[in-house]
């Protein structure tokens, strides 16, 4: 199974200087929005299977890519996973434990795209 990695937005946002997530400002937020449903209709035009993706980040960024998800509907299923920064800056020391759960993250992405069931 490929997998292919890539972003809401691959745009970064900067404000007084300072790098900033698109959800911590709500203007921002809705002005990106048009650009991030258009991001990700062309890349499923590549011929993305859309039964699962895995978001990095659960809370916002989740929350977010659900409700666009859910206006659109772009994925049959969202698998949230801690973003891989937030483990190395808040978790290192327990690094095993998120990686053996990334796997399982895509090996349950890889069964729902072929068709089987992970329950």
């Amino acid at each position: 199974m490929n997998f292919y990695i890539t972003s809401l937005s691959p745009l970064g946002f900067i404000k007084d200087g300072k790098n900033i997530n698109y959800y911590d400002d709500r203007q921002l937020q809705r002005a990106a929005e048009p650009f991030m449903v258009w991001n990700i209709r062309t890349q499923l035009d590549f011929g993305t299977n859309r039964e699962a993706t895995i978001c990095l980040g659960e809370g916002q960024n989740f929350g977010f890519f659900q409700k666009i998800n859910a206006i659109r509907g772009f994925f049959r299923e969202i698998i949230p996973d801690p973003h891989p920064r937030w483990v190395m800056q808040y978790r290192r020391k327990r690094i095993g434990e998120f990686v053996e759960r990334y796997v399982g993250a895509l090996r349950r992405a890889a069964n729902l795209a072929s068709g089987y069931s992970t329950t």
